[in-house]
């Protein structure tokens, strides 16, 4: 890293603190000054700044540790903003007790709002370097361009829905696996319920015994039984069939009769194999 690189570095980390010491260091040295003028002992003058501009630096800390975790600290921020408010006020009445201009009122009010300020700063630039640490916040979009906004709207669009789209299902598996997993669930059973309604509409629709046999030999697996048959049919809804062991068997059988019979017409349609012998 080159010289200037760590100038540049340092004076980000420590900058802030040169500045917040200066500003309230004066503002110290001014609330002091209006203790003693509202006739308060020179030990409890001394102590003024501490009672408001301390109570900021304070509820700033805890500003920061909540930023540097990521989180939000409204209470905090707030308390900074009143003992600060309270502090900028306080020091106006230097300029009022010491006959000055009216416009020392801003000279002697602006070291506790510029501490203010120059701390809410910080604190941002920690929340977001910890939430980016922590990938909590996405990566820009790519730019397309603004000819390819002019000339081609549409793709863009389609592109962009496509990456935020590609982000959201990653940001929904990595954050709520459960909720993806729920919902499988619940499109898989909706799907079961919708193909046994469609089942039970097709067996409605059977005209013989013989066309629900095959209806329900599709529906089930081949490893089924004849009295699996048997039993799906019986509990079929919207309208049960009766429908006997012997009568499954025969239209099973003459199923794969029809199903052979069909293997060996596509043989025979077959092509001979080249190369025979001459």
């Amino acid at each position: 890293m080159d010289t200037e690189s760590r100038r540049d570095d340092w004076f980000a980390r420590f900058g802030w603190a040169i500045v917040l010491t200066a500003t309230l260091s004066m503002s110290a040295y001014s609330l002091f000054y209006v203790g003693r003028h509202l006739g308060m002992p020179w030990y409890f003058a001394a102590i003024v700044s501490l009672c408001f501009d301390g109570v900021a630096v304070l509820a700033a800390d805890y500003s920061l540790r909540y930023a540097r975790m990521g989180l939000t600290a409204t209470g905090p921020q707030l308390t900074v903003f009143i003992f600060g408010g309270l502090s900028a006020y306080l020091n106006t009445l230097h300029a009022y007790f010491g006959h000055e201009i009216p416009m020392a009122k801003v000279l002697w009010a602006a070291p506790p709002v510029a501490a203010i300020l120059v701390f809410e700063f910080h604190t941002k630039w920690e929340r977001l370097s910890a939430l980016r640490s922590a990938g909590r916040i996405a990566e820009a979009l790519p730019p397309l361009g603004r000819h390819s906004w002019m000339h081609h709207p549409f793709a863009s669009l389609r592109v962009i829905r496509a990456i935020s789209g590609e982000r959201l299902t990653e940001v929904v598996e990595r954050e709520a696996p459960r909720y993806v997993a729920e919902l499988k669930r619940t499109r898989e059973v909706a799907e079961a319920e919708a193909q046994a309604e469609r089942e039970a509409m097709t067996l409605e629709t059977a005209a013989t015994q013989a066309d629900a046999v095959r209806i329900a030999l599709a529906a089930l697996p081949e490893s089924a039984s004849t009295n699996d048959v048997v039993r799906y049919l019986a509990d079929a809804r919207p309208r049960s069939w009766s429908v006997s062991s012997a009568r499954v068997r025969q239209v099973r059988s003459a199923q794969a009769r029809t199903d052979a019979e069909s293997r060996r017409r596509e043989l025979r349609m077959l092509p001979p194999a080249s190369g025979s012998a001459l």
